[in-house]
């Protein structure tokens, strides 16, 4: 006869378990619609103060069942910042979950550095734990999807595979960077950098503001990416051709923009596409413009004839400065 005590450790492990599974089938949507555009970016004002206090709020709990020390070491004032803090907090839950999974004895320490340009504001934020670490020759590895260690001595950590590689996913789609440092049986430190405007120039009228822009990208969207949001427009992000089709069919777009690190062969066939879309549909006439690493300016006259020939606008090295990009855009605007 099964007795009272057993019978709610079996409802907690089939509660623990279901919870697991709904959170992994969660990230796997996430990473699936990353991969088709579908996820956009939000940014909005938020206290990173208050959004580690969340942090330590949620977890400190689950770590305290666990026997470890949940602390924040913060190195700044109180202060707003301008990003999307959803998919920040999402980022830095994954990362603070992990350590506490991956860390049998110890502590977990959430570090807040926040550094002031004159444009802009970088926020790095790091979570180290004093647990199992990471072998060297698998640091490039976790961030792929469904990857697992095989190891005796971490299966009893096995877990889906797939928060880190949304991590990663989501830190591409905002622009942001990570980094790792891990020693194998010493613990991991997990380090996020975000480089975001500062308050004041958050809530000025912006050049872009209304203005729909597709973002064709190859690998990395870059930080041109921020420079884009941070004049006001609406950025779509994709990285399939197919995808920008599909969301020039559906929507008005007043802007393509090709990254740095798209091809000029893949560029011209993309361009070509969308002009014979317009041409057929009699819509109006998207903005196309190709921008180029500023090392290749020797080689512009190579591929510019063809790019413009396919029905790209503009083609400029990549500039990453508020004011030039501003000028730039205005100049296009009013010529168009």
């Amino acid at each position: 006869m099964t007795r009272p005590r057993e019978q709610k450790d079996a409802v907690e492990i089939i509660s623990n378990g279901s919870d697991k599974l709904v959170l992994s089938l969660d990230h796997i949507i996430q990473l699936n619609q990353i991969q088709k555009g579908q996820i956009k970016i939000h940014n909005n004002e938020f206290n990173p103060l208050q959004l580690i206090s969340d942090l330590l709020i949620k977890f400190e709990p689950i770590a305290s069942q666990q026997g470890l020390a949940l602390t924040s070491n913060i190195h700044h004032v109180d202060y707003s910042l301008y990003g999307d803090s959803a998919k920040i907090q999402q980022i830095l839950s994954i990362l603070v979950s992990n350590a506490i999974k991956f860390t049998p004895a110890g502590q977990v320490v959430i570090t807040s550095q926040l550094t002031h340009f004159d444009k802009s504001n970088r926020w790095k934020v790091s979570v180290k734990d004093t647990g199992i670490g990471i072998d060297s020759n698998h640091i490039d590895d976790i961030f792929n999807p469904f990857f697992q260690v095989d190891s005796s001595q971490t299966r009893q950590y096995e877990g889906s595979g797939v928060g880190l590689p949304v991590v990663k996913q989501m830190v591409q789609l905002m622009g942001a960077t990570i980094e790792v440092d891990s020693t194998f049986g010493s613990g991991t430190q997990f380090t996020l950098t975000l480089v975001m405007p500062n308050q004041q120039q958050s809530r000025q009228q912006r050049l872009l503001n209304g203005l729909t822009i597709i973002y064709y990208y190859d690998q990395e969207t870059g930080t041109l990416f921020n420079e884009l949001e941070y004049l006001g427009a609406t950025v779509i992000c994709h990285q399939d051709t197919q995808q920008v089709m599909n969301e020039i069919k559906a929507q008005k777009v007043d802007m393509v923009m090709f990254a740095e690190d798209v091809l000029a062969d893949k560029a011209e066939l993309l361009a070509k596409l969308i002009r014979q879309h317009e041409n057929e549909e009699s819509v109006q006439r998207a903005l196309l413009i190709y921008w180029y690493p500023q090392h290749q300016a020797r080689y512009v006259d190579n591929f510019e004839y063809g790019l413009k020939a396919a029905g790209i606008d503009y083609c400029h090295s990549t500039t990453y400065q508020h004011k030039a990009l501003s000028d730039l855009l205005k100049r296009w605007l009013v010529w168009t």
